[in-house]
């Protein structure tokens, strides 16, 4: 990572300077046809990619010339899929080569900060890697004392490799050391003593070296991605609804309200909670149009149609009804179910997590049918005979569907099933329960419903 010369650092921490800053940025093409592909320039908003500028790219070279107000990334790409991230604002002549079919993988063959970056996120991506080996080590080796300790002190060492690496940026580049901050987390088992369990040291030290005052994290991706890891984490922890929100409202009150860093936070997290379906979802979905109607209409607007397709399929909603036919050619209506506690249960022969679940489910059904319990399988098969095999050496005796259309089976768009086995518990009024449950999970909630 090289040093920045003195004038660089001085028009960095300089408004004035900053306003007057010019960036030359230079594309060279291969595999693009002239008069007809276009190149974009993107900023992204938390929510999706906002065009800056729209330039036909006539030759195999495209050049721009732009006033910067400051440092920010930007994106540059043939369209909103297919894109690569690029920083202006440091170095007065940016190159890039790219080919317009894979724009994310074009290079800065003439270095400067953006080749510095990529360096920087291989340094990132090693010790993320490395913390992820450990973490399932010492998940491993619980029983074994001395092996533990060998875990903690190689957790330890990564740890201050962090610590190292945003030092080092902290004098090389201080705007790297912001992207480096939004990625350092240091490891319970070696630093959390001071917390009970896990759940509150993450909560509370995941972003434990960002200052969320400072305005360079406005245009910093990075808060996004940090915000999405938070919240996926934050909903696979096991908590109540009520605490999962307080541990997270604590952390988004520190981020200045109506800025744009808060509103990329706000992307990471929503974006984490919709993949989650997390009931919480609905609660701060709802908390960012209010707080932002007025300042990012566009990506209010987004959030608010996402509100209305995900209200049916929520904790709360009545489920959308929905008819399909078995493999015997019977008509299953869900409507013709109320009345009992129903189980739609998505997932497909093909699918391996599915097959070691439906055990479960079967023991499930057995213990509480006769108790006014019932469940409807809707599979994602392509093949009819694999979902009928299935079915037949599963034992999974109950209703089943499918439109044997996969990934594209209308099922399991009208629930919004993006992952599989997918599980809806219906109570009698056909209202949705609870999703995702497995196991022992299931259980719980059918004793707590059928009693």
């Amino acid at each position: 990572m090289r040093f920045f010369p003195l004038m660089i650092f001085l028009w960095f921490f300089n408004p004035l300077a900053r306003a007057q800053h010019k960036t030359h940025l230079e594309v060279r093409f291969t595999q693009c046809e002239p008069k007809k592909d276009f190149l974009y320039l993107y900023s992204f908003n938390g929510f999706s990619f906002e065009q800056e500028q729209r330039l036909p790219i006539s030759g195999d070279t495209l050049e721009l010339e732009m006033d910067l107000p400051e440092v920010r990334f930007y994106y540059v790409g043939t369209g909103a899929n297919n894109l690569k991230p690029v920083i202006l604002g440091f170095d007065e002549e940016v190159v890039m080569e790219g080919n317009c079919a894979r724009m994310r993988y074009a290079r800065f063959p003439e270095g400067g900060v953006n080749a510095d970056y990529e360096k920087l996120k291989a340094d990132l991506n090693r010790l993320r890697a490395a913390h992820s080996r450990l973490v399932q080590e010492y998940n491993q080796v619980q029983r074994d004392s001395a092996a533990v300790q060998d875990v903690v002190e190689r957790m330890a060492m990564i740890d201050r490799q962090k610590l190292n690496l945003l030092e080092r940026m902290e004098k090389e580049n201080p705007y790297f050391a912001e992207i480096v901050r939004l990625n350092t987390y240091l490891s319970f088992p070696a630093h959390g003593s001071n917390y009970g369990s896990e759940v509150p040291y993450f909560s509370e030290e995941y972003f434990k070296f960002v200052d969320w005052g400072k305005s360079d994290l406005d245009y910093m991706p990075w808060v996004f991605e940090a915000w999405k890891s938070y919240g996926e984490t934050m909903c696979n922890l096991g908590l109540n609804a009520n605490s999962h929100k307080v541990y997270i409202q604590k952390q988004l009150d520190k981020i200045p309200a109506g800025t744009r860093r808060r509103q990329l936070a706000y992307g990471g997290l929503l974006s984490a909670l919709q993949r989650k379906k997390h009931v919480n979802y609905m609660f701060f979905a709802k908390q960012f149009v209010e707080e932002f109607s007025a300042i990012s209409p566009k990506a209010v607007a987004q959030v608010q149609q996402q509100i209305k397709m995900l209200a049916a399929t929520m904790p709360g909603a009545l489920a959308p009804d929905f008819t399909g036919v078995g493999p015997d050619g019977d008509t299953v209506r869900l409507s013709d179910f109320r009345g009992k506690v129903v189980l739609i249960d998505f997932w497909a022969s093909w699918c391996g997590p599915c097959r070691r679940e439906n055990p479960n489910v079967v023991r499930a059904y057995q213990k509480y049918k006769d108790k006014g319990f019932d469940i409807i399988g809707v599979s994602l098969d392509r093949d009819r005979n694999r979902w009928i095999s299935a079915i037949e050496a599963d034992g999974l005796v109950w209703h089943h569907v499918s439109d044997l259309k996969g990934w594209k089976s209308e099922f399991a768009a009208l629930y919004g099933v993006r992952s599989i086995p997918h599980a809806v518990l219906l109570d009698r009024e056909g209202r949705i329960v609870a999703i995702r449950l497995r196991g022992a999970q299931l259980e719980e909630y059918l004793e707590g419903l059928l009693e």
